[in-house]
């Protein structure tokens, strides 16, 4: 059905550049507009696929996001490189 609705994919890459759901963004960008998500769908699933060579602090960050719009239900997964 239309579950993909309710999920957004987010992704850093090697360099720490955030996605979002393919898009290219920045965290304040991401936060506004995963704020506005939960809103309309609260049982919203954030997945953060990271890059192994991701700095750490950006990872840091991308939970902060997730915890401050209020995420319900976030996961993260190391991204395996294509």
């Amino acid at each position: 059905g239309g579950q993909t609705a309710d999920r957004a994919k987010c992704r850093l890459d090697a360099a720490g550049a955030l996605s979002v759901d393919g898009a290219a963004t920045d965290f304040q960008t991401a936060e506004a507009g995963l704020r506005r998500r939960v809103a309309e769908r609260p049982n919203l699933t954030m997945i953060l696929y990271i890059d192994p060579a991701c700095p750490w602090q950006y990872v840091v960050e991308a939970v902060a996001v997730a915890q401050r719009s209020r995420v319900e239900n976030f996961s993260f997964k190391k991204d395996g490189g294509s």
